[in-house]
C-alpha cells in the first residue's frame, strides 16, 4: 500500500480549476463546496461510541477536510460515491499516484454507467410519449389484444353484462361490413383467444411448480420430524429405562417434596 501523502492545502491542490481573476479563491471555494456537500450526506466519517452524540455538520466537514489533506486516496475511497464529476478536477494535482488514479478511474466508470442508464431511461420515456401521442398503443382495445389474460384478470372480470355488450358493439365497424373486413376481425379474435390460452397455460404451469415446491418443503419437514422422533426413541432405549419408569420416578420425587 502506498505511504500517506504529505499534507497539502486547498490552494496547492488543484491548479487546473482556477481560470478567473482569482484562481486560488475559486479553487478554495470549490473545495469547500465539495466538503460541505459531503458533510450533508450519510457517509461514514469516523467510528463513534454507542452513547456518543451524532456528529455535527461542522465536525463532519472538518473530518472530511483532514482526510482530504492527509490521504486523498482514502478520501476518494470513502467519499467517492458522493462526488460530482467536476469534483475530480480537484485531484489533478495527485495524478500519477496509483491509488488516486485507480479510485478516479473507478468513479469515472460509475459516472459513465450512470449517464448511460439515464440516456436509456430518457429514450424509453420519449418512446412512451410518442406512443401515447399516436393514441393506439395504450388504447384499451390494443392492450387487450396484446395481453388478453392480464386484461381479463384486471378489468374484464369486473365488467357487467351491459358493459361487455357495449364494448362488443363498439368493436364492430358498421361502416365497413365487407366480407374481407369480417374475416379479418374473425382472425384477430381467434388470434387473441389463442394468445389468451397460451398465457393461461404458462400461468398454470408456474402455479403447479410453486405447488410442487411447497409439497417438497412439507415433505422435507415431515422427514426431519420423523428423524427427530426416531432420535428421541433411540435415546430413551439407550438410557435403559422406559418412559413409565422415568415418569414414576419424577412423580415419586414430587410427592416426597410436597410431603
Amino acid at each position: 500500500m502506498a505511504a500517506p501523502m504529505e499534507e497539502v492545502d486547498f490552494k496547492g491542490t488543484c491548479t487546473n480549476r482556477g481560470n478567473g481573476n482569482n484562481p486560488e479563491a475559486e479553487v478554495e471555494h470549490s473545495c469547500k463546496e465539495m466538503i460541505d456537500r459531503i458533510a450533508d450526506t450519510d457517509a461514514h466519517f469516523r467510528h463513534q461510541q454507542r452513547d456518543e452524540a451524532d456528529l455535527t455538520h461542522d465536525e463532519k466537514a472538518q473530518i472530511a477536510k483532514e482526510i482530504f489533506h492527509k490521504n486523498p486516496s482514502t478520501f476518494l475511497s470513502r467519499f467517492g460515491k458522493y462526488l460530482n464529476e467536476i469534483d475530480l478536477d480537484l485531484f489533478s494535482h495527485f495524478k500519477g499516484d496509483y491509488e488516486v488514479d485507480f479510485h478516479i478511474s473507478t468513479i469515472r466508470k460509475h459516472f459513465s454507467m450512470k449517464q448511460n442508464r439515464t440516456e436509456v431511461h430518457n429514450r424509453r420515456y420519449e418512446a412512451m410519449l410518442n406512443l401515447m401521442k399516436e393514441g393506439s398503443y395504450f388504447s384499451e382495445e390494443v392492450m387487450k389484444a396484446r395481453e388478453p389474460l392480464l386484461y381479463e384478470q384486471m378489468i374484464g372480470q369486473y365488467l357487467s353484462e351491459e358493459e361487455i355488450e357495449e364494448k362488443a358493439q363498439k368493436e364492430i365497424d358498421k361502416s365497413d361490413l365487407r366480407f374481407s373486413r369480417i374475416l379479418l376481425n374473425f382472425m384477430d379474435n381467434k388470434e387473441e383467444t389463442a394468445r389468451w390460452q397460451h398465457q393461461k397455460s404458462i400461468e398454470e404451469g408456474q402455479m403447479e411448480e410453486e405447488d410442487e415446491s411447497s409439497e417438497d418443503n412439507e415433505s422435507e419437514l415431515e422427514e426431519m420430524s420423523c428423524q427427530a422422533g426416531h432420535a428421541c426413541l433411540i435415546f430413551v432405549r439407550l438410557s435403559g429405562c422406559s418412559w413409565k419408569r422415568r415418569m414414576g420416578a419424577v412423580c415419586h420425587r414430587k410427592a416426597a417434596n410436597e410431603g
